[in-house]
């Protein structure tokens, strides 16, 4: 039965939690950034930096790159053209803009920065959202707190410039101002703003068209279908026209935007066999990304959504299906797909956590009422159960946190928050500290240092692997202090007989410093897939 109450307010406190929280998730993303440039820790990066940079270069606006449409990369050559200012040096290009390091770290720093900030508006906006959608403004602090569970989430928020986080932003962002203007009758509020949020949701995501689906549902209300007809064409023609100012050459340059599109339906649809992980669309994706989902937030906390999706249909059924419609529909999308990435339920995400909140707060209200069983009469001679008072709603909130915070998945968590200093980083500073003038240091060219400062102070040679290490090194390098620096690969790593040969004159040295927790790994050529590489730091043995 659908509830018709006055909607609550949010408290000075609430608002007040809910700012704190924001501020804090931000303040962690910039923390996380800082700890990692100039290093990209992303192969994806590349396409976005590559083509907003070579924007910047060419003085015009076209991407030469649509395997996504272009606003993401908007917003990249907004950003270093920011970042450029803040750089102090606006003449000079930005160079090179993805894996495996920067040209100029501040300049995509800045960029990663305001990526990161849109990931807390959306943050912002999918609690704002919820809070209206289910009627309960204590949402405004446990949306930002369940959300916070997500690695994923919490790694598309940061880690790179990617897709994923732009879209996530416009789509939360779509929710909220759906939901807070679904009684105005007017043509702007109906169909002019959401054709155009619609359509930036295709700029940033092609399948994230799909957020049109509330703003669809909501014109076959009764007191909206007299202009559904209108407002529908209008909402039509805006999204045509809000995907045209986020990607402009799809029509300038329609054959390179027609190829890009078609490769990227393929890629979705097919996968690159030997290269992505592929499954089987439907049934077996559905399996695939609901592990995703316990691993991310926990059984427990998806037990949670369950018992919000449950009691938010029960109490507030029209508001719920408009919240709901979106991640649901985007949900189902993907099952149809081949390719397995994690990072494409960033958008599902951002409103399936706050469901899990719903459920909590329901699950809090009926443990105060268990704390409070005593009736008291009323005027006609019966009884009500009476109000929990402060002291029901503490234990009850103590008893949930006890039995349930065990459950929560602490150890992803845990890898997702601990984000420590780039070994490469380190191994600046471990030089810089403690090598003279004259040492010489050899890097191995795999692990991809950055070695323009080291060249400043220090002779720094990066050589590949296999001419680094060598039989009779003494004799080699003998004469003078030299430092070898050289990856350490995970201990399972099957090596061919010829590099298992190769890497046996490591023996002939002694370990002085160690960092980094990813092991290197021999795959595709490329040994480093991800930040803070496992490497080790050698003398010549005694």
């Amino acid at each position: 039965m659908e509830v018709s109450e006055e909607e609550p307010r949010p408290t000075r406190t609430l608002w007040i939690g809910f700012a704190l929280l924001l501020l804090m998730s931000f303040g962690v993303r910039l923390a996380f950034i800082e700890r990692t440039l100039p290093y990209s820790l992303h192969i994806d990066e590349t396409s976005i930096g590559k083509s907003a940079a070579r924007m910047i270069r060419n003085g015009n606006g076209h991407p030469h790159y649509f395997r996504y449409p272009t606003l993401p990369i908007y917003v990249a050559t907004s950003s270093f053209l920011i970042g450029r200012i803040i750089d102090g040096d606006t003449e000079s290009p930005v160079g090179y803009a993805g894996w495996p390091f920067y040209d100029r770290p501040r300049v995509v720093g800045t960029a990663r920065v305001i990526f990161a900030l849109l990931s807390v508006g959306a943050i912002a906006f999918a609690s704002l959202a919820a809070a209206r959608a289910f009627r309960a403004p204590k949402l405004l602090i446990l949306s930002p707190l369940f959300l916070s569970l997500s690695g994923v989430f919490l790694t598309q928020s940061w880690v790179y410039l990617n897709v994923d986080i732009v879209g996530a932003f416009v789509c939360s962002f779509a929710v909220w101002f759906m939901l807070k203007q679904r009684d105005c009758e007017s043509l702007m509020q109906r169909a002019i703003i959401p054709g155009l949020l619609t359509g930036l949701a295709v700029g940033s995501k092609f399948y994230l068209g799909l957020v049109g689906l509330p703003f669809a549902l909501i014109l076959m209300e009764k007191r909206f279908r007299k202009n559904v007809l209108r407002n529908g064409l209008v909402i039509a023609l805006l999204t045509i026209v809000g995907f045209l100012l986020s990607t402009p050459y799809a029509v300038l340059d329609f054959d390179a935007f027609w190829n890009g599109l078609l490769t990227e339906v393929r890629h979705y649809g097919d996968g690159n066999v030997g290269r992505d992980r592929v499954g089987d669309a439907g049934w077996p994706q559905a399996v695939y990304y609901l592990k995703i989902l316990r691993n991310e937030l926990g059984l427990v906390t998806l037990l949670a959504a369950v018992f919000g999706l449950v009691m938010g249909w029960k109490r507030n059924r029209r508001e719920f299906a408009l919240y709901l419609s979106f991640p649901l529909v985007l949900y189902v999308f993907l099952c149809t797909q081949r390719v397995n990435y994690p990072r494409n339920l960033t958008s599902t995400i951002i409103f399936l956590a706050p469901i899990s909140g719903y459920g909590a707060i329901v699950a809090w209200e009926f443990v105060c009422n268990a704390f409070s069983r005593r009736r008291t009469a009323d005027d006609e001679g019966g009884s009500t159960q009476r109000e929990p008072g402060k002291g029901a709603r503490l234990m009850a909130a103590i008893a949930l946190a006890l039995l349930f915070m065990p459950l929560l998945p602490w150890a992803s968590v845990s890898v997702a928050y601990s984000i420590p200093r780039d070994s490469r980083l380190e191994l600046e500073s471990w030089i810089n500290a403690n090598a003279s003038g004259a040492t010489r240091v050899l890097i191995a060219e795999e692990l991809l240092v950055d070695v323009r400062r080291l060249e400043v102070e220090f002779d720094v040679k990066v050589v590949p692997l296999r001419d680094l290490l060598s039989r009779n090194m003494k004799r080699r390098f003998g004469k003078r202090d030299t430092l070898f620096v050289v990856p350490t690969y995970e201990p399972r790593t099957r090596f061919s007989a010829a590099f298992a040969k190769q890497l046996e004159p490591v023996r002939e040295l002694s370990i002085e410093a160690g960092w980094g927790r990813t092991p290197c790994r021999l795959d595709r050529n490329r040994n480093i897939h991800l930040g803070d590489p496992s490497l080790a730091v050698y003398t010549l043995s005694e």
